[in-house]
Parts: C-alpha cells; sequence; structure tokens
C-alpha cells in the first residue's frame, strides 16, 4: 500500500486528499486481490477508507487543544479565546472517492490552515493592506472587527506598524502587529506519518477482503 498526502491548489480549489493506493502491497494482500472481484475491492476500499476517515477524526480529537498550542507566544494567557481548531479539523475528513484501486480520504481545509500547518511556509497580505497578528490573548482567534465590536476600538500610531487600543491610565497597548508577510515553520506532528495511515488503512482492508472471501 502507498499513502500520497496533496493539497489542490488549483485555482478556487482547496483542500488536502490522502491518497491510497495498492501498488506495492504486500504477499498476503497480493493473494487476496488475485481473487477478489473488482467491485469487492471496490467495496473493501470503500469501507477501509471510511475506517481510515474516522482513524484521522480520531487522531485530532486525540491530539487535544494543547498539542497545537505554543506557549511562548504572547497570545496565551487570561482573555484568550479557544477557536476549537483541531475538533474542526477532526469533523472535516470525508471519504471523497474509492474503486478496487484504492481511496480518497479529503479534508476541504477551506482557509488553508491545515495545510499551513502541515507543510508551513509564507502567508502574504493579499487584499488587505498587510496582515494583522495578533499580539495579546484576547486577540487569538478574532478578526480586528470582531475585536474592535467586542472589546474596543483600534487606532493606529503614526511609523508604528501595529494596531493599538487605550488602556486606563492613559496608556496604549499593542494589539496586532501588521505585517506584509509571515513565514513558520511545519507545525511537528500536524498529521500522522504516512507509515501510521498505512497500516491503519491496509489491517482494515485485510481484515474486510478476508470476511468477504470467507463469506
Amino acid at each position: 500500500l502507498h499513502a500520497r498526502i496533496k493539497n489542490n491548489r488549483r485555482e478556487r480549489m482547496t483542500g488536502m486528499n490522502i491518497e491510497i493506493d495498492m501498488s506495492g502491497f504486500d504477499a498476503a494482500l497480493d493473494d487476496a486481490m488475485k481473487i477478489a472481484a473488482p467491485e469487492t475491492l471496490e467495496s473493501a476500499n470503500r469501507e477501509s477508507g471510511e475506517y481510515l476517515r474516522d482513524y484521522l477524526a480520531s487522531w485530532y480529537d486525540g491530539k487535544g487543544r494543547e498539542h497545537w498550542i505554543n506557549n511562548s507566544l504572547p497570545t496565551h494567557g487570561p482573555g484568550r479565546m479557544s477557536t476549537g481548531w483541531f475538533s474542526n479539523i477532526a469533523r472535516k475528513w470525508f471519504l471523497s472517492s474509492a474503486d478496487a484501486s484504492g481511496a480518497v480520504i479529503s479534508n476541504p481545509d477551506e482557509d488553508g490552515s491545515l495545510r499551513h500547518k502541515i507543510k508551513g511556509g509564507t502567508i502574504t497580505a493579499k487584499n488587505a493592506g498587510a496582515l494583522t497578528i495578533p499580539l495579546v490573548p484576547e486577540a487569538h482567534g478574532r478578526r480586528t472587527a470582531d475585536y474592535q465590536s467586542e472589546i474596543g476600538e483600534l487606532f493606529t500610531i503614526p511609523n508604528k506598524n501595529a494596531l493599538f487600543e487605550a488602556v486606563d491610565g492613559g496608556g496604549v497597548r499593542a494589539v496586532y502587529a501588521l505585517r506584509q508577510s509571515i513565514t513558520q515553520d511545519p507545525w511537528p506532528d500536524a498529521i500522522p506519518i504516512g507509515e501510521e495511515l498505512i497500516s491503519a488503512y491496509g489491517v482494515k482492508l485485510m481484515d474486510v477482503l478476508a470476511a468477504s472471501l470467507d463469506a
């Protein structure tokens, strides 16, 4: 079995795909495939794909919130809002296709955040004049418009690349940094490794094929 993790990057397409194909299978699976009808293989791949979908959902849920937190950043502390990112990723995996040759499990990843966690890279400001990078716990998970409607007014200061708010005592606090781009490393352990995906899928596939051939 082979597993490939691919991202859709064509215009107007987002998402992550995990493609499982049955090339390079081991001897036991080879024997089972030789006697299984194409419709049996398709059914087995569909059931195994659904199993892998559930496996991925459980994997992300199992990581929990703490896995995705970098406590060295200034956005951690009282007032931080949980976005539920990992649980949203967990529930969005789905089986997008299955046939006699394998299966594809996908995640729509509409905002590209999963792809960025896995691959890392540079995010560049596009339609907006600048990226707004949260600098305080209350800004985490909030757009600037939401921050202003829920917490308080933001304003700029000449020659400062940030959005500020007034604080008690007459001072100011930087709430968002303004940047043209930001580069981040891949997040450690952001997706199961290929061997883990193949193992989970392969065990289920063998069980399904064995049951169908014994029937």
